[in-house]
């Protein structure tokens, strides 16, 4: 007997256990802490930090107790991020009726993000939002091929309930909006541009409300949320990480922009700091490694700002109440960003594009010192690969345009990820993964189909 004749539910059963062992065994025993799970596990008060994750962990707490939760919401983690894998797996298994060796393929791409962390431990294990957002984004991909596939609005529908829990987990992840919006209008253009033009506007003018209102429902439900368990309001987390981009990209002379004296030398403390501390674009180096300078330098000028403003409002002003104290500080901090940005705003943008390649080179490999000009090289010609080939399937009614469909999402999909990420706050690799397995299993789908057509019937000739 053949691999291939094996019976798909023996193939699933390996792959399950496989996957069991990966997500659950692999690596460091139990819950690993990261740099922010301190923010999620004490449930209080922190600008930026979405509900649905803390929220998440206490019900853990809640349901486990004190003694265990933190492995429980590792295990959950690792079991949702097992279910997300298989479920996309099978679903492409149905709609391009896979070979079993092609599904154990699929299956070992679908485990990429979460092994960026091996040899030390899986992803899920950690106590961080991509132990949920990571399962959870490959629900959502889900859901809009099999909008795509099967030309249906109920699984769209799907896509912007997952796209809202989604955002509501991880900020960056609102960008997701956008992707529904271009797959719903790409689904009327298909349906009724052609046909009737009334329909296509109509439809499109209610897609937009949707996203809309979907964006005005993050910020909606944060506040709830802060009403309901702290007694606070909701508040905007770029504040913060948008002021610390453009303290990068401020200079000396920009202390002249603030009228207010108090403002004046905040800013004037915290610049004097970032001289120092050398983390400002005038000392980024000239080479591929700068975002690693504007990673570093903005993360310092945040910790830099938010302790004079800190310091300032605790001694000069009097608050006492932790919770006064940040949304002051949040408030301070969005006046003195508006400021600076209306004045740095091209600085910004630039720093913004250095970013960018780093990002890139993370959506789809990993960044290797000793030879990181090819990393960026590979990752050029893998992302030409991808558009060439979403151009030929579409040109080509031989074959099956689902494929470009599924590359032509995935890729953009990773592009809009680099690109709204990186104009915010920066691309770490964490943020950058959510598509690189899937890339790869995109790719293979479509190398798999041009072998069927074309080189197959050349190997026979």
């Amino acid at each position: 007997m053949t691999f291939n004749k094996i019976e798909k539910k023996w193939i699933y059963l390996c792959i399950a256990l496989l996957g069991g062992a990966f997500f659950w065994l692999l690596g460091e025993n139990g819950y690993v802490m990261g740099g922010d799970s301190e923010l999620y596990i004490n449930f209080g008060h922190y600008s930026g930090v979405q509900p649905l994750y803390p929220l998440f962990i206490q019900i853990c707490r809640k349901c486990f107790g004190n003694g265990i939760y933190l492995d429980a919401v590792s295990f959950i983690q690792g079991g949702l991020a097992l279910a997300g894998c298989i479920c996309l797996v099978r679903f492409l298994d149905k709609s391009f009726r896979l070979e079993n060796g092609s599904v154990v393929v699929l299956f070992l791409f679908s485990l990429m993000p979460y092994a960026i962390e091996i040899p030390g431990h899986v992803i899920s294990h950690e106590i961080m939002t991509e132990g949920l957002s990571y399962p959870l984004f490959y629900f959502f991909v889900l859901l809009v091929l099999k909008a795509l596939f099967e030309k249906k609005s109920l699984p769209l529908i799907g896509a912007h309930i997952m796209s809202l829990v989604l955002s509501l987990i991880r900020p960056q992840m609102q960008f997701l909006f956008a992707v529904v919006l271009i797959i719903g209008v790409y689904m009327i253009m298909k349906k009724s541009w052609k046909r009737k033009m009334v329909v296509f506007f109509v439809s499109l003018v209610m897609l937009l409300g949707v996203c809309g209102l979907e964006l005005k429902s993050v910020l909606w439900i944060d506040g709830v949320y802060e009403r309901v368990f702290f007694e606070g309001h909701s508040q905007n987390s770029a504040n913060y990480t948008v002021q610390a981009r453009v303290l990068y990209a401020s200079n000396a002379e920009d202390a002249e922009l603030f009228s207010d004296p108090v403002m004046k030398e905040l800013y004037q403390k915290t610049y004097a700091k970032m001289e120092e501390m050398e983390t400002t674009w005038r000392y980024t180096p000239n080479n591929l490694w700068r975002w690693k300078h504007i990673v570093g330098g903005t993360g310092m000028n945040s910790r830099i700002v938010q302790g004079y403003v800190e310091e300032y409002l605790r001694n000069d002003v009097g608050l006492t109440k932790d919770i006064e104290v940040e949304q002051t500080k949040n408030k301070i901090c969005g006046e003195m960003m508006n400021v600076l940005l209306k004045k740095n705003w091209g600085r910004y943008l630039i720093n913004s594009f250095q970013l960018m390649p780093s990002g890139f080179v993370a959506s789809v490999l990993f960044q290797k010192e000793g030879f990181y000009v090819l990393c960026h090289i590979g990752t050029l010609l893998l992302y030409l690969a991808a558009i060439g080939i979403v151009v030929l399937f579409y040109i080509r009614r031989d074959l099956d345009n689902r494929i470009a469909e599924t590359v032509l999402l995935i890729s953009g999909t990773a592009i809009m990820n680099v690109v709204s990420t990186n104009l915010i706050l920066f691309g770490l690799q964490r943020y950058m993964v959510y598509t690189y397995g899937m890339f790869y299993m995109a790719m293979f789908l479509a190398v798999r189909a041009l072998w069927r057509e074309y080189g197959w019937k050349f190997r026979k000739k």
